[in-house]
């Protein structure tokens, strides 16, 4: 596997983490 491949996958995870703490912050709010 190429490691540019893991890289922007790692990238695509983190992003959608980070889209739902977003999320959970405006239902909490």
């Amino acid at each position: 596997m190429n490691i540019y491949i893991i890289i922007h996958l790692n990238i695509i995870y983190l992003n959608r983490y980070f889209i739902t703490l977003i999320i959970n912050e405006c239902f909490i709010i």
